[in-house]
C-alpha cells in the first residue's frame, strides 16, 4: 500500500460525499470551457465531477509538453462528437473552475483529444456535474512537474 499521508507529491487522496446533481444543455453558440466555468463560478461550486456529451463545431484542445512545459494547441474545424468528456471542478486561483478533457471523433471514426481550453463552440450539448461535499482541491503549477494540478 502507497503511504498517502505524505504531501511531497501533492494533496493526500480526500473523502467526499455526493450531495447533489446538476445537468443541463449548453447553449449552442456557447464556448463549451467558458460556459461551465461560468456555471460553477455563479452557483458556487468547489468540488465535483463532471461530464459532457454532444458535438462541437469547432474546438481547441491542448496536450501538455511536459518536456517544454507549454501547451501544445491542436484547433479542430468542423463538427465532431464528444466521444469522451471527464472532468473535475476545482479552485483554480481562489475561484471554482474546471478541468476537463475532450476526446473528439469524425465522420470516420478519428478522434482528437486533449484538454479543453477556450474556444471550443458548442453545436449541441449536454453536461452532468455532480457536486461534492469536502475540502476543495486548490490547482496551481506544481514545481516537480511544471503540470497545473492539484497542489493543496
Amino acid at each position: 500500500m502507497t503511504d498517502t499521508s505524505t504531501t511531497s507529491a501533492g494533496p493526500p487522496p480526500r473523502d467526499y460525499q455526493g450531495t447533489r446533481w446538476v445537468m443541463g444543455r449548453v447553449p449552442a453558440g456557447s464556448d463549451l470551457a467558458a460556459y461551465l466555468d461560468a456555471l460553477v463560478r455563479e452557483r458556487n461550486i468547489r468540488t465535483g465531477v463532471l461530464g459532457v456529451i454532444g458535438v462541437v463545431r469547432q474546438a481547441r484542445l491542448g496536450f501538455f509538453d511536459t518536456e517544454a512545459r507549454r501547451y501544445i494547441v491542436t484547433e479542430v474545424d468542423g463538427h465532431r462528437e464528444i466521444a469522451a468528456a471527464s472532468g473535475d471542478v476545482s479552485l483554480r486561483d481562489g475561484l471554482p473552475a474546471v478541468h476537463v478533457h475532450l476526446v473528439l471523433s469524425d465522420a470516420e471514426g478519428r478522434t482528437a483529444g486533449g484538454h479543453l481550453l477556450e474556444g471550443t463552440v458548442v453545436h449541441y450539448a449536454e453536461f452532468w456535474l455532480q457536486v461534492l461535499d469536502g475540502p476543495a482541491f486548490e490547482r496551481g503549477l506544481d514545481p516537480e512537474t511544471g503540470v497545473m494540478g492539484w497542489v493543496r
